[in-house]
């Protein structure tokens, strides 16, 4: 996503508050008639190059329909809650139980944390290639811009829904947040050789989004973790009380509980970290006894009570939970049996590295237990969302992997063929520059898939361009035209295939034993900077790439977002100011021979359709 002097990285990301019932022996409290529950959550995109994006939430407030006072979910003396933006990754984060006024909400209002240090960001191990931080690195305070803060020690995000959040007494409404950090824009950091360092600065404006959501069960949540507390009168359920930690933030919670219930139909794994067991349960008895205080991580799906059904439950003490690594996949080597994660904290982990046994492993995703063989089978990829679970013993110095859970599995690369029956795509292994495929069916038609942004039921596979959730297209046939395009710079560069996001779904009568494509994201085009070949007239101009031979067509519209980008040179010193972004005339901007940076998606007629264009300019101080 980055040139040699500027990143531009566009990330989505959910923000999930989850809630308990009002009513059910499983809620924590009784709710007066003229109050409901609302679940918030969060999501995102994915992001290859961050490891973490810490925000801290401080407040969420909903907006009336019709006017008066805001509403608080969140409010500030519960104190801030930490959230990494970089490991949502399409996932959702479950944060509490929270009460609102019955009625109709237009809107909601996110704020966060700006003073010094309320903002943090870590590199990945595996950045892109051109990234200008470190890999594993921390960007320093004084390296990092958040524009919009100004004296004050919070900012506040307004988000207008895209269709009113409906609360009724006595039932459980679903806020799902989206920060959409890949938005061109987001990040832009820039080097500065004669100081040895990289400036971010980190626009916020237009990043977060309302998602509908018709049914919380379809959300793939990333596990809740917390103190666990008694169990109820029925004996299949129980109470957290979550805490919330993100890199190097304290923890933070929320004064609030989540009922959690076992599943008595299909049974739920409970794995005991401290005995190293695990066992399937469809009751509390033998394991509610001991839940009391210990330390919880809940996998499982969000009810429409607003309590959580578990589908895995660890339960340990001391220092496990605590120190869970929580994050994204980032290299994959199956031969070897090796795979590492970016998390809170565990930048670059590896599984089955020196220290680690790996005889024991389980892999989990869901209706599958495979255990070794599950990786390399090349069932893991890069981008993956997946929790790493360990057992650490009370003597020695082996610890033991006991699961990879996977929580969203999303496959990213470039499309490599694509037809009416699968998708196949090319993505690195993160190890000695190789690369791995991945080739996947397309759902059935029949497979319910979620709602389209109306709260309409999907069937079969679903794609949108990436910016525009908003837009759903259903059927492979129209995927396979946009997914098959390329632009043809020539030269060394060459022709480019178009980039996707696929996230899969495991079962699917398309693959019973394998990884089968639910839905899709166009991505845009990982481009250097390059030069304006033909100046803009009309709604396009002819973009160059260093390397290139021909000019391609790069095509504007209403939608897309052009602005003019300060970097600093080389002689840049100490004093000078931050990298700036501001909204630029394209007539202006992109005139002949002016260095510009585009991130745009392939067409079939080999246009690049930009969803972002930045005038790159560069000043000495």
């Amino acid at each position: 996503m980055a040139n040699l002097q500027s990143l531009l990285l566009l990330a989505l990301v959910p923000l999930a508050l989850g809630c308990t019932s009002s009513s059910s022996s499983q809620g924590t409290h009784t709710l007066p008639p003229t109050t409901g529950l609302v679940s918030v959550c969060m999501t995102s995109t994915g992001t290859e190059d961050w490891a973490e994006i810490d925000v801290k939430v401080v407040g969420v407030t909903l907006t009336p329909q019709g006017g008066g006072a805001p509403v608080a979910l969140v409010a500030p003396q519960a104190g801030p809650l930490p959230v990494n933006l970089a490991l949502l990754g399409r996932a959702t984060q479950l944060i509490g139980s929270l009460a609102a006024p019955v009625g109709t909400y237009t809107a909601a209002t996110v704020t966060l944390g700006s003073a010094s240090g309320d903002v943090a960001l870590t590199a990945s191990s595996t950045p892109s290639p051109g990234f200008p931080q470190a890999p594993q690195t921390s960007v320093g305070v004084t390296q990092l811009l958040v524009a919009g803060a100004g004296a004050g020690p919070t900012l506040s995000l307004q988000v207008p829904f895209a269709a009113p959040l409906q609360v009724a007494a006595d039932g459980n409404a679903v806020l799902a947040l989206e920060w959409d950090t890949r938005r061109p824009g987001f990040l832009i950091g820039a080097a500065v050789p004669r100081m040895n360092a990289v400036f971010w600065t980190m626009d916020l404006g237009g990043v977060l989004r309302q998602r509908v959501v018709a049914d919380p069960a379809g959300m793939a949540l990333l596990p809740l973790r917390g103190t666990a507390y008694k169990t109820d009168a029925s004996g299949k359920a129980f109470q957290v009380s979550p805490t919330f930690r993100a890199g190097i933030f304290p923890s933070g919670f929320l004064p609030q509980r989540v009922g959690v219930s076992v599943d008595a139909a299909g049974g739920t794994w409970f794995f005991d970290v401290d005995a190293g067991t695990r066992q399937l349960i469809k009751d509390l008895s033998g394991v509610g006894d001991a839940l009391p205080g210990r330390l919880v991580s809940v996998s499982g799906t969000l009810r429409k009570d607003g309590t959580l059904l578990a589908s895995r439950i660890w339960a340990g003490t001391g220092m496990y939970l605590d120190t869970q690594i929580q994050g994204r996949v980032v290299r994959v080597n199956p031969a070897l049996g090796l795979a590492a994660f970016d998390g809170d904290g565990f930048t670059g982990f590896a599984c089955g590295a020196s220290g680690f046994t790996t005889e024991n492993t389980l892999f989990t995703a869901p209706a599958l237990e495979a255990g070794p063989g599950f990786l390399a089978a090349g069932n893991l990829g890069l981008g993956f969302t997946a929790i790493p679970m360990f057992h650490y013993p009370s003597t020695g110095n082996l610890v033991t992997l006991l699961a990879v859970d996977i929580v969203s599995p999303d496959f990213r690369g470039k499309v490599t063929a694509v037809d009416g029956n699968q998708v196949s795509l090319s993505f690195p292994s993160g190890t000695d520059a190789g690369a791995l495929d991945a080739v996947l069916p397309f759902v059935g038609a029949s497979t319910p898939n979620g709602n389209d942004p109306s709260g309409a039921p999907l069937l079969g596979f679903c794609w949108w361009e990436a910016g525009s959730p908003e837009k759903v297209h259903s059927g492979a046939s129209s995927f396979t035209t946009a997914a098959g395009a390329k632009v043809d710079f020539g030269g060394t560069v060459g022709a480019l295939p178009a980039t996707a996001a696929v996230h899969a779904a495991w079962g699917n009568g398309a693959n019973p034993s394998g990884w089968s494509a639910q839905w899709a994201v166009l991505e845009t085009l990982d481009l250097p900077a390059g030069t304006v070949a033909v100046p803009f007239a009309v709604s396009s101009f002819g973009l160059a790439l260093p390397g290139g031979t021909t000019a391609v067509t790069v095509d504007l519209d209403a939608s897309t977002a052009c602005y003019r980008v300060s970097l600093p040179s080389a002689d840049w010193y100490a004093g000078g100011p931050n990298p700036a972004l501001t909204p630029a005339d394209p007539s202006a901007a992109l005139t002949q021979g002016a260095a510009v940076q585009v991130f745009g998606i392939p067409q079939a007629n080999g246009h690049l359709k930009a969803r972002a264009v930045f005038q790159c300019v560069y000043h000495s101080y």
